[in-house]
C-alpha cells in the first residue's frame, strides 16, 4: 500500500468537503460562479484523479457534491462530469447526480 497516497487523497477529500461547506454569500461574484475558481477546482480535480481512484466512494460523493455546487440548473453539465464518468468507468459503478 502506498500511504503517501492514502494520506494525500484523506487531505484532498476533507479539504474539499471543508471547501464546499463554506458560505459563499461574502463573495460577488460566488465562488461556484467564479470561472477562475471554476477553472482551478477543474484543475485540481485533472491533477487528483489517480487519487481519487484509490476511494472511489468517498471520492463520488464528493464530485457528485462538486457539480451540484457547480451548477445553475440540474440540467447544466459541468467540467466535473467527466471525472464522475471516468471514475464510473474506472470502478465499473454507475452513479448519476
Amino acid at each position: 500500500m502506498d500511504n503517501h497516497a492514502d494520506q494525500s487523497i484523506d487531505y484532498y477529500l476533507q479539504q474539499l468537503h471543508l471547501f464546499f461547506d463554506s458560505p459563499q454569500d461574502q463573495y460577488s461574484p460566488r465562488l461556484s460562479e467564479n470561472e477562475e475558481t471554476v477553472k482551478h477546482l477543474n484543475t485540481l480535480f485533472d491533477k487528483i484523479r489517480p487519487l481519487l481512484f484509490k476511494k472511489p466512494s468517498d471520492a463520488c460523493l464528493l464530485i457528485k457534491r462538486a457539480i451540484v455546487w457547480m451548477q445553475k440548473d440540474q440540467t447544466q453539465l459541468t467540467p466535473l462530469h467527466s471525472h464522475l464518468c471516468a471514475l464510473a468507468l474506472k470502478v465499473r459503478i454507475f452513479v448519476v447526480p
